[in-house]
């Protein structure tokens, strides 16, 4: 029998990033819940509104669960990021002002630009499926930003791919309503072999400095074509105080690497919770990831 190539395997390397948050419940806070807490004792009401009164203020000073939806939060974001861009730089817990840089590896030539900046067009979206084709590699799924996706569907050709369709007649003069998304995703998986979209519209909140802000991790300028919605892994390590713990400090694990450790000090008094996790999203397979960036201006080779 003719002997056949294994298939390339391929490591990853490198270190992985720290991240965490910090809630703290200072002396005045304390007593102020505790006060609710026993005028709630106290009140002439039903037995099942006291209960959900206590339900709620209980979850108001759940800092373990914000630390540990805090880290969910930032893996998120590191994800759509890392998916959308191929590179992201997460800031070091330890360190102020540095950060860990995760390179996927994404293939320069399985990036396309289009043709007109700021602009998706057929053509270019038939560029990129053309070039996966010759490689043997067909599409499933098109991540992309909803703000994106919206915009894509005001196109002339979207509103002609649609009437098409729908087998109605036009011509350069008919002026096409713009198609709804069920039309336009229909239409669409119709005319390129079944690939539909994954729409993305995902805020997530940082706070710096005590300030608050939301962002969209999420490119809005870069559609990514994908062969399956299984595009990797999340890795994490071993933090050096989980196997070291501080004597006074209470541990918990949750998810199986989130270390949440709750821990006071006194003069004034003060209740600090912290969440840290050694996480970071791997993407794979990336030679079989390709992008549109509507930001670049395509040239032919």
């Amino acid at each position: 029998l003719p002997p056949k190539k294994r298939d390339a395997i391929s490591q990853s390397n490198g270190t992985l990033p720290k991240i965490g948050m910090k809630k703290i419940l200072r002396e005045t806070q304390i007593n102020a819940i505790n006060i609710m807490r026993a005028r709630l004792t106290m009140a002439d009401t039903p037995e099942a509104r006291r209960a959900e009164k206590a339900r709620i203020l209980e979850r108001l000073t759940d800092d373990a669960l914000a630390c540990s939806v805090g880290i969910d939060e930032r893996n998120e974001a590191n994800f759509l990021t890392a998916l959308a861009e191929g590179v992201i730089v997460v800031e070091d817990e330890d360190n102020t002002g540095t950060g860990v840089r995760l390179d996927y590896g994404y293939k320069a030539e399985n990036t396309f630009g289009v043709d007109t900046v700021g602009a998706i067009s057929k053509e270019s979206i038939e560029r990129v499926i053309d070039a996966a084709d010759a490689n043997g590699i067909s599409f499933r799924r098109i991540a992309i930003a909803l703000s994106a996706y919206k915009k894509m569907r005001q196109e002339q050709w979207a509103k002609e791919l649609v009437a098409s369709y729908k087998g109605i007649s036009f011509t350069s003069s008919t002026k096409l309503p713009v198609p709804t998304a069920a039309d336009f995703d229909e239409a669409f998986a119709d005319e390129f072999g079944g690939i539909t979209f994954l729409k993305i519209d995902r805020s997530v909140t940082v706070e710096k400095d005590g300030q608050r802000k939301s962002y969209k991790p999420f490119s809005a300028n870069r559609l990514v074509f994908l062969v399956d919605e299984n595009v990797g892994s999340l890795v994490w390590g071993t933090l050096a105080e989980a196997t070291n713990p501080v004597a006074g400090v209470v541990y918990s694990t949750v998810d199986n690497y989130k270390l949440i450790a709750k821990y006071s000090k006194t003069d004034p008094l003060q209740e600090f919770t912290s969440g840290q996790a050694i996480v970071a999203p791997v993407i794979e397979n990336v030679d079989q990831i390709y992008i549109l960036d509507s930001n670049v201006k395509y040239t032919a080779a």
